[in-house]
């Protein structure tokens, strides 16, 4: 807590001051234990009517609704918050004097550093002084590339000194703002460096509310609180609060948790007193100036208001123009949003302080809630649920207004109805759209089916959770990475007993070499060496990104998203995944056959990504919750969006899904954008999955070192070509009992390996071919790779003679065939009946899709098909069912069929509708 160079005496200093107020604080804290101890409000700490106001007006709440929020802030919170105090904590730093921790500090306005004066105390110790950025431990235990700045008093410098002196007027807050330089040794610029704005208002916070402190104690990696942590007491130049803090949180920003505002400069500890105001140690005895921090008896912490902070700041004439500006910048927020409160609160009824202290003792009551209105309350709220669906319809205003229309005469004006794909979305054609409406306590299934009533809409389907085909979890041999059996990284030994001898690849090859047999399988060996970077640009449609070494450095977080959780960190976070049996790091394990590194630090290293010496950086985007299950499809549209709204070139997806609507329709967008969709063929389920089934994709299935099939391969005649997909290297992770991560290598197995090959050629294709493919447009592009690919094809292989394409990647071959005319080449979508396809769809869609999820939990977990069916949500509709049985396979009832114990009987009845959906 007195991390200082005179920490002694900075001690006495603040004790001093805060015995006179020791009393009151003592009294304050007893009343807080006591209504935390019968469970009352903490709302009843408040004492002041101005500020609960204000803090009322901050939301613009002026409901019981409202009340409520306020209330139970200290219990309940928007899950959203959280994800704001983790971007705040990007511009907390650690602040260093001469390499060594002395406390903590954050960024605001693009390039000011706050912190304590008694850390930094003057112009002088800038010299020796680093700020020192995301020092911390990501989910895998490893620290992560800490960025360091120093300070630059003569652009700007303002403090208050630790001590109130009569002769300086801006003395006694123990403050310090000083600018970063612009750019650091290594070339980092501070304003890549996330800053705050901070706002000197009231009612940021009220009494009992939960404090954050952010911060670097005793120089650690960057942590936090998230126990007793209320606001509970103040002075005229402090608040008081019961959050945990060490040696080297001085410095660090107070957040008020509920509205995410930084409410406080944390300044130190409130220690335990005696009847003289003496410090006390936690044995009882009088605690001395050499005393230790963790020896002393501390019972609350203290920070400087943020608000007192700014009205010394806004006093203070600079004799430097640009100083001054800068602290108009700092005081802007505050300017700005005391206007809007001060709108808000003259309009805002009048709530007494003692009115919601006295509603906070009835919804705090166990007996009140359990009552008939709230039952039925609870009744109506499930009626008026609401869920989503994808439909497809005509893109035109004319459509859209009578779809609108039909909607609101039909179930109300409660919904929402918005494109899928709003920046790649074309008028007058048939475009998806995403709706979410209540169905009115009807099963969203047959909802879905009394949508397609409307005449505006041509399809319509329940957007539900789809399982994903991406692992690979039977049979011994293949349980090398995708399962979770294993409990170190070396399955080696195995793969050398099953090639040693029979591989090309393999045969009295040095490890160096045989680790990397996939690039001999496919041919390459690295004929274009240019740096390609991002003229060719490929996004990778997967779980997101995992900090494994072997990619560090090789995915392009610039411009990676998450789609699931909708911001802009696609990082893969381990504990998301749903089922225990899957790895984490699926992303990761096929980015890096595209761009993994030559070396790395994780354990026995081997195999490349082909296009690492081009420089090309993988952009990822997650558009899946977990290697099992992908949320809605909806996420998948704007991820194809986003694909085409950024330029892409290639998309690679090691994943699939049945055949939908949804995914025929994304298909059929990227082709005619000239983007080449490469998309794994699938896994276990015999025939190929989506997107891979789809025309306007490239199908990859599966082959081995051996230059044979992979058995788990899908395969047909939807197949464009084969690679490299079984006993491939890649990266694998495991978690310690230690909850830290060892990084190393394992080989794994799928079509999802065999895919990125693909893409990689794609890539290379594109880049070589990139003056003569300016003549070609849209699908021309794509159907020229596919032709150029085929064309190339290695024949001499171990492959069945049919359902693996053309044959396996020649990426060297490939590179030197030479374009057919354009002229040549046809729309694979030629002749389509968009109202045929969406009427075979609407027909056997959702029986498809219920199907795929019963099969692929059977397959993923082990358990009866039986089981597996009864997993979901809602049954199928009443067509779906008869669907099914009329397709089930001969002398099976449906229900036969579907509970089949071994799951063999629903992929047939999978099949058959499949076939018929696909190949009227």
């Amino acid at each position: 807590m007195f991390n200082f160079l005179n920490a002694g005496e900075t001690k006495a200093v603040i004790v001093d001051r805060l015995a006179n107020q020791y009393d009151q604080i003592i009294k304050d804290h007893n009343k807080l234990e006591e209504l935390r101890s019968l469970n009352y409000p903490l709302i009843n700490l408040e004492d002041d009517q101005k500020r609960f106001d204000i803090r009322m007006a901050r939301k613009d709440i002026n409901s019981r609704l409202g009340i409520e929020k306020i209330i139970g802030g200290n219990d309940l919170v928007d899950i959203v918050n959280l994800s704001k105090i983790l971007q705040i904590s990007q511009s907390v730093c650690r602040i260093l004097y001469n390499n060594q921790p002395l406390g903590s500090g954050f960024l605001i306005n693009g390039n000011i550093l706050m912190t304590n004066n008694h850390v930094i105390s003057s112009k002088e110790d800038c010299e020796n002084i680093k700020a020192e950025f995301f020092y911390e431990i990501d989910e895998e235990g490893r620290i992560l590339n800490p960025v360091q700045f120093r300070p630059e008093p003569e652009t700007f410098f303002f403090t208050s000194d630790i001590q109130q002196k009569p002769e300086d007027e801006f003395s006694g807050l123990d403050f310090t703002m000083v600018a970063l330089e612009e750019l650091n040794v290594k070339g980092k610029k501070i304003t890549d460096i996330p800053s705050l704005e901070i706002d000197g208002n009231a009612g940021k916070i009220t009494k009992g509310g939960t404090c954050i402190i952010i911060q670097h104690p005793n120089g650690q990696p960057k942590k936090t609180s998230l126990n007793n942590n209320s606001f509970f007491s103040e002075t005229q130049d402090l608040i008081m609060y019961e959050t945990d803090s060490l040696s080297g949180t001085s410095g660090a920003p107070v957040i008020a948790l509920d509205t995410c505002e930084i409410v406080a400069l944390h300044q130190t500890g409130v220690p335990k007193m005696d009847e003289n105001k003496r410090p006390l140690t936690k044995s009882g005895a009088v605690a001395t100036l050499d005393t230790p921090d963790d020896e002393i008896e501390w019972v609350a912490n203290a920070g400087i208001r943020i608000s007192r902070i700014l009205e010394l700041l806004q006093k203070k004439n600079f004799d430097d123009p640009a100083q001054n500006l800068k602290k108009n910048e700092i005081l802007a927020r505050t300017q700005k949003i005391k206007k809007e409160l001060k709108e808000v609160v003259k309009n805002q009824p009048e709530i007494s302080l003692a009115e919601v202290k006295n509603e906070g003792q009835k919804l705090k009551d166990p007996v009140a809630i359990i009552d008939q209105q709230v039952l039925n309350t609870k009744k109506t709220s499930d009626e008026s649920k609401k869920f989503p669906f994808i439909i497809l319809a005509k893109n035109s205003p004319e459509n859209f207004d009578r779809l609108e229309a039909e909607l609101v005469l039909n179930y109300g004006r409660d919904f929402s109805l918005s494109l899928a794909t709003p920046v790649s979305a074309r008028e007058d054609e048939e475009e998806l759209f995403v709706l979410d409406i209540s169905t009115g306590g009807k099963n969203p299934n047959e909802f879905a089916r009394e949508l397609l009533s409307l005449e505006e809409i041509i399809h319509a389907e329940y957007d539900s959770e789809i399982y994903l085909n991406m692992e690979v979890t039977y049979e011994d041999q293949f349980k090398a990475v995708e399962s979770s059996g294993s409990k170190d990284f070396n399955n080696e030994k195995k793969f050398l007993e099953l090639y040693s001898q029979s591989s090309q690849y393999v045969k009295g090859k040095s490890k160096e070499d045989y680790r990397k047999w996939n690039w001999e399988a496919v041919n390459y060996k690295g004929g274009i060496t240019d740096a390609i970077g991002n003229s060719v640009k490929i996004v990778q449609f997967d779980t997101g990104y995992s900090h494994h070494p072997k990619n560090y450095g090789s995915f392009d977080l610039t411009e990676d998203f998450d789609f699931v959780d909708n911001d802009d960190n696609s990082r893969e976070e381990e504990h998301r995944k749903i089922f225990t049996l899957a790895d984490a790091g699926h992303g990761a394990r096929t980015g890096s056959i595209i761009i993994g590194n030559l070396y790395s630090d994780a354990e026995e290293n081997g195999n490349r990504g082909l296009l690492n010496q081009n420089d090309v950086k993988l952009i990822p985007y997650r558009v899946a919750q977990d290697v099992m299950i992908i949320g809605r499809q909806e996420e998948l549209a704007k991820a194809v969006d986003a694909a085409i709204a950024t330029g892409a070139k290639v998309i690679t997806t090691s994943m699939g899904l049945p055949p939908t609507m949804t995914t025929y329709n994304l298909s059929k967008k990227v082709y005619e954008r000239g983007i080449i969709w490469c998309c794994a063929a699938g896994n276990e389920v015999k025939e190929v999955v989506a997107p891979a089934v789809h025309p306007g994709t490239i199908a990859v299935a599966a082959s081995n070192p051996d230059d044979k099939e992979w058995k788990g391969s899908c395969r047909g005649k939807t197949v464009d070509i084969t690679a490299p997909g079984m006993h491939v290297y890649v990266p694998k992770s495991l978690k310690l009992d230690s909850g830290l991560f060892r990084y190393g290598m394992a080989y794994g197995h799928g079509t999802s390996y065999a895919t990125p090959h693909v893409s990689s050629a794609a890539v290379l294709w594109l880049y070589k071919n990139r003056e003569d493919l300016k003549a070609y447009h849209g699908y021309q592009i794509v159907e020229a790779f596919r032709k150029s690919l085929k064309d190339s094809a290695r024949t001499k292989h171990s492959l069945p003679p049919k359902d693996f394409g053309a044959g396996i990647l020649d990426v060297d071959k490939l590179l030197k065939s030479k374009l057919p005319a354009a002229s040549g080449l046809n729309n694979a979508y030629d002749g389509e009946d968009i109202s045929r396809v969406a009427m075979e769809f609407r027909t056997v869609g959702e029986s498809l899709k219920m199907l795929w999820n019963g099969i692929m939990r059977s397959i993923m977990t082990g358990i009866k098909a039986e089981e597996s069916l009864q997993s979901e949500d809602f049954e199928m509709s009443d067509h779906a069912k008869k669907i099914v049985k009329r397709n089930a396979p001969l002398g099976k009832a449906a229900v036969e069929s579907l509970n089949d114990g071994d799951g063999n009987q629903s992929l047939a009845t999978f099949n058959a509708i499949r076939q018929k959906v696909l190949h009227p």
